[in-house]
């Protein structure tokens, strides 16, 4: 094994990290409104901003609670392909989102917020149309940037792709656009390139690759993602199961990231990204021969043969997972949730009632 393919598993091996679960877009704006104040003002009134959005964060997910046991019903959510749309504005009258220094958190040196986001659009180089960014999405974008450290997540190469994008960031103030590039999983920003977040490696590719096995993630995780923002989550609490149970092919997620750092069948593509939660530059891996995804939290299985003690699997109906494992710890229409302990580990995403993946996470 090469010392480059070494360095990669052995990221791959570290942990364990904290998982970005699916947050709520009212519950980032808190936070993001709290780290603009906290920045203006004295260290006793910044304790009480963050207090006060503590308290607030506190009752917002009570009033969900409360809302969600009122309302058990789920709707249906058919998932779409990217919207195509014309031409917003002339390319040539955006305004380049280029920091004033190269470190510390992009976040500080944004022009823009998140609350002046009107649209985002994605312009392919060379096309004369463009491609909406689903509102959902938003965030994806917005949180990526704003978390991005210009000290850590640089990258080597500094030369941009032939299919290099632009994210078109439509606000009231104009249009700021960030180059981004779909082979390396990196923005340009001013001289240099930066890793962006798995996020924003999973929105892409299902914008730019709707058919790839990560447009396929994307798509159910952006379903998932707005039916609990719509308030269609339901919650059994009550339930506890046995992390064995849990397991694939025996293994929970460290075993697996264990198993995959060790062996000798070369992935597909391994493709580098910054996570803001443990402030380092780590590798997603797509082994296309087994059907699977990993990253350093999480290991996705897209192949029927893998699959749990009790036998659930991709390609399984709903009625026959309920009937193999029991009813999720929390559940939309596209995805599943049970909980080991106090975190949620297993995960069941599906289409048109099909298991189309399973995914292990680490805790959250």
């Amino acid at each position: 094994m090469s010392k480059g393919t070494e360095e990669l598993y052995d990221q791959l091996k570290q942990g364990p990290f904290q998982h970005r679960t699916f947050t709520k877009d009212h519950m980032n704006r808190i936070v993001h409104e709290a780290t603009k104040q906290n920045k203006r003002s004295s260290p006793t009134k910044s304790r009480l901003v963050w207090a006060a959005a503590a308290f607030v964060i506190i009752i917002s997910i009570g009033t969900i609670y409360a809302y969600l046991k009122g309302n058990p019903a789920a709707k249906e959510v058919v998932a779409t392909p990217p919207i195509v749309s014309p031409k917003v504005q002339e390319s040539t009258s955006d305004i380049p989102v280029k920091p004033d220094k190269p470190s510390g958190q992009l976040g500080e040196q944004l022009p823009f917020t998140a609350e002046m986001v009107e649209s985002i659009t994605v312009k392919p180089s060379g096309k004369s149309t463009e491609i909406a960014v689903p509102k959902s999405r938003y965030t994806v974008i917005t949180n990526g940037l704003y978390w991005e450290d210009l000290s850590i997540a640089k990258a080597e190469n500094d030369t941009p792709d032939d299919k290099q994008v632009q994210i078109r960031i439509h606000t009231s103030k104009g249009v700021y656009s960030v180059p981004y590039s779909l082979d390396s999983n990196t923005y340009q920003l001013g001289s240099a390139r930066y890793y962006a977040d798995d996020q924003m490696l999973r929105l892409m590719s299902g914008l730019l690759e709707p058919d790839s096995d990560l447009a396929k993630v994307e798509r159910l995780s952006a379903a998932a993602q707005e039916e609990v923002d719509r308030g269609e989550m339901k919650r059994n609490d009550n339930l506890t199961y046995k992390a064995e149970r849990l397991n694939v092919d025996g293994k929970d997620t460290n075993g697996w990231l264990s198993q995959l750092g060790l062996q000798s069948k070369s992935y597909t593509f391994a493709k580098r990204y910054y996570n803001s939660l443990t402030q380092r530059v780590s590798n997603v891996l797509y082994y296309k021969e087994t059907g699977i995804i990993a990253s350093a939290s999480e290991v996705i299985f897209l192949d029927s043969k893998f699959q749990t003690p009790d036998g659930i699997k991709v390609g399984l109906t709903k009625q026959q997972v309920q009937s193999k494992l029991g009813k999720p710890n929390m559940e939309t229409d596209s995805s599943w949730d049970y909980r080991v302990g106090d975190s949620l580990k297993f995960h069941l995403y599906f289409e048109n009632n099909e298991v189309i993946f399973i995914s292990l996470t680490m805790p959250a």
